[in-house]
């Protein structure tokens, strides 16, 4: 059975002045770990730390995507970058894009 969730609703905070805290993780089926335009939208509209995709397909992790706020030519954004496994995934300096991200918010 395929279920759906929608990220957010009226009562989330949203900060004005830093990203918020939220940080979401969920599946995509069929291995393709790339974020969705939907993806980066909801991450981008909704101000999250980091939107992290977990690519399944057979019952198993294939593969891993995260997308966080980079700045790009005076604008934030978000990309993506791509993992073939959970250790890949943890050395990723997400840290460092989620203050860089405040930064430019706080200007």
């Amino acid at each position: 059975m395929r279920r759906r969730l929608a990220i957010g609703d009226k009562d989330m905070l949203y900060h004005e002045k830093c990203l918020n805290k939220y940080r979401v993780i969920h599946t995509h089926p069929g291995g393709n770990p790339n974020l969705s335009e939907e993806d980066f939208s909801a991450a981008k509209n909704q101000g999250l730390q980091c939107m992290v995709t977990v690519g399944v397909a057979e019952g198993m992790a294939t593969s891993f995507g995260i997308g966080v706020p980079v700045i790009e030519e005076e604008t934030m954004v978000y990309g993506q970058a791509l993992f073939k496994n959970l250790k890949e995934l943890n050395a990723f300096p997400l840290e460092y894009y989620i203050l860089q991200a405040n930064r430019f918010i706080k200007k």
